[in-house]
């Protein structure tokens, strides 16, 4: 069996929530969730066994150091 990353997007499906309000759980950024909701999310976070992308992470801190740049040659 093949296993797969577990994403934000699946831990707010499975609970029926934003994946605002999942990545607000992760992030400490709480105050406009619910006690309840931020236990729920936290719990299937540990459930599944969920593990953030450096990537991710990178771009939540606006400290990445990356430069996205789109060159367009067409004639």
């Amino acid at each position: 069996m093949e296993s797969r990353k577990i994403r934000i997007v699946d831990i707010a499906e499975e609970l029926g929530v934003s994946t605002a309000t999942v990545s607000n759980v992760i992030h400490g950024k709480t105050n406009k969730v619910s006690d309840e909701t931020v236990k729920r999310v936290q719990q299937l976070l540990e459930k599944r066994q969920y593990i953030p992308s450096m990537a991710g992470i990178l771009l939540a801190q606006n400290d990445s150091k990356i430069i996205g740049v789109v060159i367009n040659d067409h004639k």
